[in-house]
């Protein structure tokens, strides 16, 4: 215990001061480094602007920002494997791997589909979809534009990546990539018992078998989270919500993201206009880790 404390502890200091002073060095104010290197590490997504990252216009910032806002997302615990000098295990493991997948996957999607219909320069279009992808994947919740006018593709990518959120052990929320692997894989154990009944095949994760308790784990909190997500759409819709906002605003409460989509709770927008029922129901699922988009103030 005290190893895995000692690891998560200076991982985590490392990360944001190393954030802190590669801000800094892109002449960012240090009230503003510093607010944002510890917003950005723990994924919580506050910024001292009311536009956020946008407010810095800097594709260097964006970057820097996406780039801490991905370690973020990674199981602290892996980061012990560079102190150790054997970093080759830290891209072996197997969440990792399909973290990295996922995140190029989303960029990769969003990129093509905004140099497509978008007419800005293509720097400017990739630097926004990178970051603003990193963003929502690992919960943090900063934007650099409203990504809500980015079309139907762009509403998926952005409702859809945050409920998968980051890797198990990490800062950003979600159900995590950890348990969307173990449902895979079991669910693909179940597609080729029906073609082979008679087959012996075995669920493994990183090399090893997988016992019967980690997917009923895995399988009742997916469950759990299905349900709460479903009568908490449910509810906000009782109180006037249209059934977009009610779904986006469950979504980024239960998952921590903060910014939702659409013109109520866009990333251009705050939850500030919600009558104070909505608020509270929000904050009780939140469980206090209620983000409001770019504003500090929601009420």
């Amino acid at each position: 215990m005290a190893q895995i404390a000692k690891v998560i502890f200076f991982t985590y200091l490392f990360l944001t001061v190393s954030c802190f002073l590669s801000l800094f060095f892109l002449k960012v104010g240090w009230f503003d480094a510093l607010c944002h290197s510890m917003t950005t590490i723990s994924t919580g997504g506050f910024s001292t602007h009311d536009a956020s990252i946008g407010f810095f216009k800097s594709a260097a910032v964006e970057y820097v920002l996406s780039f801490f806002m991905w370690t973020g997302g990674v199981t602290q615990l892996l980061f012990g494997y560079f102190l150790t000098r054997n970093w080759q295990s830290f891209f072996r493991d197997d969440q990792v791997k399909a973290y990295i997948r996922l995140t190029f996957f989303f960029v990769i999607l969003m990129t093509g589909w905004n140099l497509v219909h978008q007419k800005e320069d293509v720097f400017v279009v990739i630097t926004k979809s990178f970051f603003n992808v990193l963003s929502a994947i690992t919960t943090t919740g900063f934007s650099s534009s409203d990504y809500s006018l980015w079309g139907g593709v762009g509403w998926m990518v952005f409702f859809v990546a945050p409920f998968i959120g980051g890797c198990t052990g990490s800062t950003s929320g979600g159900i995590k990539v950890f348990r969307f692997q173990i449902l895979w894989r079991v669910t693909s154990i179940h597609l080729k018992k029906l073609r082979r009944p008679h087959g012996i095949f075995l669920a493994k994760y990183n090399g090893k078998q997988l016992s019967e308790s980690v997917f009923d784990s895995v399988s009742s909190f997916v469950m759990l989270f299905a349900f709460c997500y479903f009568i908490l759409c449910f509810t906000l819709t009782l109180f006037g919500l249209d059934f977009s906002t009610a779904l986006s605003a469950a979504g980024a409460m239960l998952t921590n993201l903060g910014p939702g989509l659409g013109n109520q709770i866009g990333p251009a927008e705050t939850y500030a206009g919600f009558i104070a029922p909505i608020k509270w129901i929000l904050w009780g699922d939140g469980f206090g880790a209620f983000r409001v988009g770019n504003n500090l103030n929601p009420f």
